[in-house]
């Protein structure tokens, strides 16, 4: 996860928690779109699938903050 940016961490940390796109974009002052963008990122750099990405942070430990 080092690969990855502060914004595209905080976007992953809110993905895991169960937020949707429109919500996390509501939280961090992004366009819903744009937090979609950021999830594909996500998906690239940790070499997942988009659907995987949540499940990946999950397993993370990451909803548990």
């Amino acid at each position: 996860m080092d690969s990855l940016s502060q914004r595209e961490l905080q976007v992953l940390l809110h993905l895991a928690q169960g937020l949707r796109p429109k919500e996390i974009g509501q939280r961090i002052g992004g366009d819903p779109r744009i937090v979609s963008d950021y999830a594909c990122r996500i998906a690239k750099k940790l070499h997942l699938r988009s659907i995987q990405v949540v499940k990946f942070a999950l397993e993370s430990g990451l909803g548990l903050q």
